[in-house]
């Protein structure tokens, strides 16, 4: 997302934060926990949105043309502390919800403290492996961190970029003749109609559009070797 929307949504969420704040303090018996898990959750909001403020670094090739993105040390104990706070925010809703007979967003409010509540500890697995997200070089990409896959330039048809849960990603389509990509991650995406092999800046503390132009620079360069 652009600076000015990460500004207008981090104020919109700390106005939410204040509001929740206010009416658990000073709110009616009935209002004290409704206003706390609505704090807690928009003050969550309000840790992720600053994370997306944080200052860009550019990467630069080594002199043998490799380029790694690293994971944002910083960037990603901020999306832990957000999630965690999420799914604290989620936690206080559920009960909520079921007092008021609402099925339906008790089992989503529990299903997001479980999702969002995953965020901590992964962030801190995640840090403390230190490992990059990609390396790009003159041959091809690499996704190093998760499920880990490989493909030359030359076995890339097309590049195309495509949105999903509000973040961008790049869809890199092999080319006839490449093998399908392994594992079980590989069957859930294609499950899903998502692409196999896909490239974004989330975690880098980059702009995807700096991430989209270094990759098809790459494949540019790279894709007639």
């Amino acid at each position: 997302m652009s600076r000015t929307q990460a500004v207008l949504l981090l104020l919109t969420s700390l106005a939410f934060t204040a509001a929740g704040a206010v009416i658990a303090l000073r709110g009616g018996a009935d209002d004290r926990a409704a206003g706390l898990a609505c704090g807690v959750f928009f003050a969550a909001c309000s840790v992720v949105f600053t994370g997306e403020l944080l200052p860009r670094r550019l990467p630069v090739p080594d002199v043998g043309g490799v380029v790694l993105i690293h994971r944002d040390r910083i960037q990603t104990g901020v999306l832990a502390v957000g999630g965690a706070l999420m799914g604290a925010g989620c936690a206080l809703l559920a009960p909520l919800a079921a007092a008021q007979g609402d099925v339906v967003m008790t089992a989503v409010a529990w299903g997001g403290a479980a999702f969002f509540g995953l965020a901590a500890p992964i962030g801190l697995w995640r840090l403390a492996r230190g490992r990059p997200l990609y390396r790009l070089d003159p041959e091809g990409i690499a996704q190093l961190d998760g499920d880990r896959w490989m493909l030359r330039w030359r076995d890339i048809a097309a590049i195309e970029p495509f949105a999903m849960g509000g973040q961008r990603w790049l869809a890199l389509q092999p080319g006839p003749g490449v093998a399908a990509r392994p594992g079980a991650v590989a069957r859930v995406t294609d499950a899903a109609g998502l692409p196999a092999y896909a490239v974004s800046a989330l975690g880098a503390r980059l702009d995807f559009e700096v991430v989209a132009a270094l990759v098809m620079d790459y494949w540019t360069r790279g894709r007639d070797r």
